[in-house]
C-alpha cells in the first residue's frame, strides 16, 4: 500500500476523478481543489509523465525561508497511474522524497492535502511562509508545499498547465504569480521557478492596472486594515512605474503584488515584511500601519516595496556570482539606495525623509562593531550576526551615494549612477555572466577613475571606512561629525532569558547604572533592538516586588558623520 507519511485519514484505494491526460506539449499538469469539508483542506493533484526507467522520485523542498521539514505539510500523499493505486516508499536519508515504481514512460498522477493546522499561522508576526489553509484563504508559497518530478532539469522550461477547482463554486478567488491561469492556461517555466510561485485564494479583493500595456495586479486579504484598499494599490503601481521608467523595461506582462495581515494589532509593535517571489511581491504587515501620505508607516512600506522589486534588475537581470555574500554590497547595498532615491524622484518621500534615512545608515554603520570587518569574513558569518547580516547593505549603500556622486560631478551632472546601471543591465542581456566585484569594480572605474575605483575596492573588499568629499552635494547638504553610540544592552541577553534571570551584566554600563544586577529575577523585557534612541525596559523581581529598570543601550561613542538639509537635493 502506499506510503502515507504524517497523515491523519488514507485515501482511497483508487484515485477518483483523476485530471484529463496530458497533451503532446505538457510536461506536468498542477490542479488545486478546494475540498467541502469541515476541516479546511485543499487537495492538491499533480499529472505528470514519469521515467522511462519506470523508476520516479517527487520531492517537496526539505526546508526554505526558514521553515523546516516541509515535508510535514504533505498530508496522505498517493500515486496512481491509469486509475490504479501505485505504492510510494520513502527514501530514507531524503525525509522530503518519495519513490514510485511504474510502467516505464507512464502518465503518473500524484495526490495529497494542504491542512488547516492546529494553530492559525497568522495569529503570528512576521513573515509567513509556511502554507496557510483557513476557512477563508489559501496561501501558497510553491517552495514549502508543492511536490515536484525530480527527474526533471529544474532550470529548463517545460509546459505546465494549473487549473483550480471548487473554488468559484464557494466564492472564492483565485490569484497567481504566474498570470491569468485560472481557466487552465498553460505556461512555460522552468521548475524552480514554478516552485518560486504564489498561488492565493479566498475571500480576497483583487484589482488590476495597467502600466504601458502590461498588467498589474494587487491582491489584498483582510478587513482590519487603517488605509483603503485603492491607497495601496496607487503605491504600489507608482513604485513599478518609477522603477521600470529607470531601465525603460516595460517587458513584464504581469506582476502581482499580495498582502495578508499576520499577526494582532498592537499599538507598542510594528510588523511590515516580505518576500519576492517569480513575478511577485508578497507582503505580510501587522494590523495598524496608515499609508496617509508623509507618514512613517507609508514610508517604511513604500520602501521595501521598493527594495524588492528593484532585485528584478539588480538581482535577476545582473546575477551574482557564487558566493553571494561577497557582492551583496551591490545586489542589497546599491538596491537600498535606490529604494530611497526612486521614491524621492516619484515623490513618494521628500528631501528631509532621504536626508534622515541617510543618516540612519551612516549612524548604523559607522557604530557597527563589525563596521572594519573584510569582505571575506562577511561569507562565512552572514548567517550568524546581525551587526554582519546588515553590513554589506550599509557599506553597499554608502558606497552607491558616493559612486553616484562621483560620477554627477565628473560628467558636470549629465551622467548618474543610473547610467552605469542601465550599461550593466544591457550587458548582461548580451552575456548574462554572473557579477563578482571585480567585475563591478571595473565598471566603476570605467565610468569614474581608477583612483576612485582603488577606493571603492578598499572600502568594500578590506573593510577600510568611506571618506565623503567636501563637495558631496555641497548645494543641499551640510556634513558634520556627531558622537552617535554604539548599541550596548550591558548584559548578556540570551543567557537572561534562558535562566529567567539577570546574567553578565557589565560594570559601568548603561543597565549597570540603571540598578540591573546579575541574579534579579525577570519577569519581561521591552527592547527595540538596534535602537539606542529607545529606552531597554526590564521588569525584575526581588524580596520588595516587581519594579521596572530603564535605561538607553548607549555603549561608546564614535564620531560619525552626519548630513543636514540646506537646500534641494535635485535627483
Amino acid at each position: 500500500m502506499a506510503l502515507d507519511r504524517g497523515v491523519r485519514t488514507a485515501l482511497p484505494a483508487l484515485v477518483l476523478a483523476a485530471l484529463p491526460p496530458l497533451t503532446p506539449a505538457e510536461v506536468a499538469r498542477y490542479e488545486f481543489e478546494l475540498l467541502a469539508s469541515d476541516q479546511p483542506a485543499v487537495r492538491v493533484r499533480l499529472r505528470v509523465r514519469g521515467t522511462a526507467s519506470g523508476v520516479s522520485h517527487v520531492v517537496v523542498q526539505p526546508h526554505w525561508g526558514g521553515v523546516q521539514e516541509c515535508q510535514r505539510f504533505i498530508h496522505g500523499l498517493g500515486a496512481s497511474s491509469r486509475g490504479q493505486r501505485l505504492v510510494l516508499s520513502g527514501i530514507d536519508d531524503r525525509p522530503h522524497a518519495w519513490r514510485v515504481k511504474h510502467a516505464p514512460g507512464a502518465e503518473l498522477e500524484f495526490t495529497y492535502e494542504l491542512r488547516a493546522e492546529d494553530s492559525d499561522p497568522l495569529t503570528t508576526p512576521g513573515n509567513c511562509y509556511r502554507p496557510v489553509v483557513r476557512a477563508d484563504l489559501f496561501h501558497l508559497i510553491g517552495e514549502t508545499g508543492l511536490i515536484l518530478p525530480e527527474w526533471m532539469d529544474e532550470n529548463t522550461p517545460h509546459d505546465f498547465r494549473l487549473a483550480w477547482s471548487g473554488f468559484e463554486e464557494r466564492g472564492w478567488k483565485t490569484v497567481t504569480s504566474l498570470g491569468d491561469v485560472q481557466a487552465g492556461k498553460t505556461v512555460r517555466i522552468a521548475p524552480a521557478q514554478f516552485r518560486h510561485s504564489l498561488f492565493m485564494a479566498g475571500h480576497i479583493r483583487i484589482y488590476d492596472r495597467d502600466i504601458k500595456g502590461r498588467k498589474l495586479r494587487v491582491a489584498v486579504f483582510g478587513d482590519d486594515w487603517d488605509f483603503a484598499d485603492d491607497e495601496l494599490v496607487e503605491l504600489v503601481q507608482r513604485i513599478v512605474t518609477v522603477e521600470r521608467d529607470l531601465f525603460d523595461d516595460h517587458s513584464d506582462p504581469y506582476y502581482l503584488v499580495t498582502l495578508i495581515p499576520t499577526g494582532r494589532r498592537d499599538p507598542h509593535s510594528r510588523s511590515l515584511g516580505g518576500t519576492a517571489l517569480d513575478n511577485c511581491f508578497a507582503l505580510f504587515v501587522q494590523p495598524g500601519p496608515t499609508l496617509e501620505a508623509g507618514s512613517d508607516d507609508a514610508a517604511a512600506l513604500a520602501r521595501l516595496l521598493a527594495h524588492e522589486y528593484f532585485h528584478r534588475w539588480n538581482g535577476e537581470r545582473l546575477r551574482m556570482a557564487d558566493p553571494e555574500e561577497l557582492v551583496y554590497w551591490f545586489s542589497e547595498g546599491f538596491t537600498d539606495y535606490y529604494a530611497a532615491r526612486l521614491l524621492l524622484k516619484a515623490k513618494i518621500i521628500d528631501d528631509k525623509r532621504w536626508v534622515d534615512w541617510l543618516n540612519e545608515t551612516l549612524t548604523a554603520y559607522w557604530t557597527s562593531r563589525a563596521r572594519m570587518l573584510p569582505n571575506e569574513a562577511i561569507v562565512g558569518q552572514f548567517w550568524g550576526q546581525s551587526d554582519i547580516q546588515k553590513l554589506p547593505y550599509r557599506r553597499g549603500e554608502i558606497v552607491a551615494a558616493l559612486t553616484d556622486w562621483e560620477i554627477r560631478h565628473r560628467s558636470g551632472s549629465e551622467r548618474s549612477l543610473d547610467h552605469l546601471l542601465r550599461a550593466m543591465v544591457a550587458a548582461a542581456r548580451r552575456n548574462p555572466a554572473r557579477l563578482t566585484t571585480p567585475m563591478i569594480l571595473k565598471q566603476i572605474e570605467r565610468w569614474t577613475s581608477a583612483d576612485f575605483a582603488a577606493r571603492v575596492g578598499r572600502i568594500v573588499i578590506d573593510g577600510e571606512l568611506p571618506e565623503f568629499p567636501a563637495a558631496f552635494h555641497s548645494r543641499a547638504l551640510k556634513v558634520q561629525m556627531v558622537d552617535r553610540h554604539v548599541y550596548d544592552l550591558g548584559f548578556d541577553l540570551e543567557a537572561s532569558m534562558a535562566k529567567r534571570e539577570i546574567t553578565g551584566v557589565r560594570e559601568h554600563s548603561a543597565a549597570h547604572r540603571a540598578g540591573l544586577r546579575d541574579g534579579q529575577k525577570t519577569a519581561g523585557y521591552s527592547i527595540h533592538h538596534g535602537r539606542t534612541d529607545r529606552p531597554v525596559r526590564i521588569t525584575v523581581e526581588d524580596a520588595s516586588g516587581a519594579r521596572d529598570i530603564e535605561f538607553l543601550p548607549l555603549g561608546e561613542a564614535v564620531a560619525t558623520p552626519q548630513f543636514e538639509l540646506i537646500g534641494s537635493l535635485g535627483f
